[in-house]
């Protein structure tokens, strides 16, 4: 069992590479064996253009279906991601995304990804990461 700091430490490393410095995450693990997790981003109003950067739905839309996908297959003991995301105007759009699910969704395993960035491109960015499929994932799985 991996260790709860060290698991929100690797958690937050992954997160902050995906995401714009337009963004704070608040980072939650636990559950047995930190196979739980909850990201809360927010906006950072430090930054000039912070509130506006994902006020489009389609940006908010890439980080919930391409984004936390990628963290699932970069954190392959985390079973349940938890994710709020603020649209721009005030208020968040929010999912839970359960491993099972999402593959199940996908049709295939996300561990087959880890070590493959090509792979990752080629069979899973190509596949997904355009307006259509982003908006079919969200709806998918918006709460």
């Amino acid at each position: 069992m991996i260790d709860q700091s060290i698991a929100i430490e690797h958690l937050r490393e992954i997160v902050s590479k995906s995401i714009s410095s337009a963004f704070h995450a608040s980072i939650v693990v636990g559950g047995s064996g930190n196979k739980e997790a909850v990201v809360i981003l927010q906006e950072n109003h430090e930054i000039e253009n912070g509130k506006d950067y994902y006020s489009t739905g389609d940006r908010t839309n890439k980080i919930i279906a391409i984004e936390a996908p990628r963290w699932l297959r970069d954190m392959p003991a985390l079973q349940h991601l938890r994710l709020k995301v603020p649209d721009g105007k005030g208020d968040f759009h929010e999912v839970q995304l359960d491993r099972d699910r999402v593959e199940q969704y996908l049709g295939g395993s996300l561990e087959v990804y880890r070590n493959d960035a090509d792979k990752w491109r080629e069979e899973f960015l190509s596949k997904y990461d355009n307006k259509e499929s982003r908006a079919k994932f969200v709806e998918t799985f918006c709460l």
